[in-house]
């Protein structure tokens, strides 16, 4: 489902290049939920915002498998089967989510699916299964402005799973979270992942992920230095 191919980022830092990622490569099968643990700064963000496409790399390539196709070169691909590809293939969790705040916790969580043509009553009727089993049942009508950052974090959930992608990334997303509810998004994730054929990449600094993973993947000095199936690292 998604493969990287020598991944190199670098930065300007002043008069200097910074070398974030070097040489970086692994891959993720779907039904396959992959922890990528490393320190701050290692570079799990931009290695997330490289397989979303909003970042291009100065070397090496993302490959994503779209539907029955082979698997394709995210730079290949045009402008429309970019944008394509982050609203119906890509679920995208950032650690701190863009809600509107003006709008209900069910409508934030049904906005993809109205981006994708879907009217607002089916969108909404669609995506209350899942705010259900992330606890928010009572607050679908809730103000995003007046959720907790734990709750906001997951109706962003919600919303990232509405499509149902392919390929989910995601950038700490217990860190707001309390032990009960990051047990719960956890295992829904690999719920979610297992059932659906789903791709998960979720970058963290929480031991938890690492116990419902498949694999972790540990991240430092811009390299994939180890990658183990042993829960707890």
């Amino acid at each position: 489902m998604l493969q990287a191919r020598n991944l190199t980022k670098r930065y300007l830092d002043g008069a200097e290049t910074r070398t974030v990622l070097d040489g970086v490569s692994f891959s993720v099968d779907g039904g396959e939920f992959v922890a990528l643990r490393g320190p701050s700064g290692s570079g799990k963000t931009t290695l997330l915002k490289l397989i979303a496409g909003v970042l291009e790399p100065d070397e090496g390539e993302v490959r994503v498998a779209l539907g029955q196709e082979p698997a394709r070169s995210l730079t290949r691909l045009g402008r429309r089967e970019g944008d394509e590809y982050r609203l119906r293939a890509l679920g995208f969790v950032l650690q701190r989510p863009r809600l509107v705040a003006s709008m209900s916790a069910i409508q934030n969580a049904a906005i993809r699916l109205m981006s994708c043509g879907m009217a607002r009553s089916e969108a909404q009727r669609a995506v209350l299964p899942l705010l259900e089993r992330l606890d928010l049942g009572r607050d679908v009508d809730t103000s995003a402005r007046r959720l907790s950052d734990g709750q906001r974090q997951r109706v962003a959930i919600a919303a990232a799973l509405s499509t149902g992608p392919k390929l989910l990334i995601a950038d700490e997303p217990t860190g707001n979270l309390d032990a009960e509810n990051s047990a719960r998004v956890l295992a829904l994730l690999s719920e979610v992942c297992s059932e659906q054929n789903v791709a998960a990449l979720v970058a963290t600094h929480d031991p938890q992920v690492s116990d419902v993973a498949d694999r972790t993947l540990i991240l430092g000095g811009g390299r994939i230095e180890e990658a183990t199936g042993v829960a707890g690292l």
